[in-house]
């Protein structure tokens, strides 16, 4: 089964962007320490970039795998193993530390669901200090949180610098610490792999690095979206985990749309793109001038 194979079967709270938290866990054992057993893997997709890992050994063992749609900053992480929890429910929370950290970054929103024949968990998380990670929506409007997720992406490399490790806290069974080792050069090559989508999408990397502002959808649009939900796949109780891009010309003009994960169902396709295509306030540049860039989400379908 493929990445996105199994992203589309993993399933959350129907929303178009993740969360974060913070503070303290108290903890109750020691987690268990998972040592890699072979080199991180860049893998390289039409839309997308992956650094994959294996930790542990044949037997027993984690599967880690950070995915980048198009941020160099925000990825989505997917956790495969003998040691994530089996789970009777599409989504639920985790909590993450990094090394730099005080303490986790309680309850993130988590897809849960099987790889093959292994557990999954899929969650979104940032190599980036708490302060600036974007945690914490409540008071906002959905259109501040909009806008600030439009603000310029912040790489902090004294903070991937310091980040040799990783450790998950699930709602069930045992912590794991996953001994990642140093995340400068493995992040610079999935850097270097995304800077290669943005030139076959027909954008230039440098301009992309230094916008001050990415597109910012339309609010009606994010509306439509949220009560999108395919009548045909609505009666089945399928559920769906769609990301997708639209290119965004210096106008504010939806030039094309385009679903990341090609074997999401059609009906879930069409309903993405025909709701979020649209008009945007386009991005800008370090002068704060209009330019051509695009805007990344992901959709959540789910039957509650």
């Amino acid at each position: 089964m493929g990445e996105e194979e199994l992203r589309s079967r993993l399933v959350a709270s129907f929303a178009l962007a993740a969360s974060f938290a913070l503070p303290q866990m108290a903890g109750a054992k020691e987690p268990i320490v998972l040592e890699p057993d072979r080199p991180w893997t860049l893998d390289y997709a039409e839309e997308r970039c992956s650094l994959i890992r294996h930790f542990g050994n044949e037997k027993k063992g984690l599967q880690l795998q950070i995915d980048s749609y198009g941020s160099r900053a925000k990825f989505r992480f997917l956790v495969t193993g003998n040691y994530v929890p089996s789970s009777n429910k599409p989504a639920g929370l985790i909590s993450v530390k990094f090394t730099p950290d005080d303490g986790f970054r309680k309850n993130q929103d988590a897809l849960l669901g099987k790889a093959r024949k292994w557990n999954a968990v899929s969650f979104g998380a940032a190599f980036l200090p708490v302060e600036d990670a974007g945690l914490d929506d409540e008071g906002l409007s959905q259109k501040e949180i909009f806008q600030r997720a439009a603000e310029a992406e912040s790489i902090r490399q004294e903070f991937e610098q310091a980040t040799d490790s990783m450790t998950l806290h699930f709602e069930r069974l045992q912590d794991v610490h996953l001994k990642m080792g140093k995340m400068t050069k493995p992040l610079a090559a999935l850097r270097e792999c995304i800077d290669n989508l943005y030139v076959s999408w027909g954008l230039d990397p440098a301009k992309l690095h230094t916008q001050s502002r990415a597109p910012i959808p339309d609010m009606k649009s994010v509306l439509q979206i949220l009560s999108s939900y395919p009548v045909s796949m609505r009666y089945s109780g399928t559920s769906a985990f769609i990301s997708v891009r639209i290119m965004v010309d210096e106008h504010g003009n939806a030039t094309s749309c385009v679903v990341q994960n090609n074997n999401a169902d059609k009906p879930f396709r069409d309903a993405v793109c025909n709701s979020l295509a649209s008009r945007f306030e386009p991005a800008l540049d370090a002068d704060g001038n209009p330019i051509a860039s695009f805007y990344q989400t992901n959709v959540i379908y789910r039957i509650n």
